[in-house]
């Protein structure tokens, strides 16, 4: 399944990754780039926060 990350920092910027190890890591390196904290949006319809994806991808 692949993931939607949203960066906050730029007006419309998203980057689609083909997995969660993907998208929790590029998450995480906008979140220490830029203001504010990256959504992460799954096929489905789901919308994490970065802590909630870190979760996620732990179980």
């Amino acid at each position: 399944m692949s993931y939607t990350v949203f960066d906050p920092s730029s007006s419309g910027h998203e980057v689609v990754v083909p997995t969660a190890p993907d998208a929790l890591a590029l998450a995480r390196r906008l979140a220490t780039e830029g203001a504010g904290e990256p959504i992460i949006t799954g096929g489905e319809g789901w919308v994490f926060t970065i802590d909630e994806f870190e979760d996620l991808v732990r179980s």
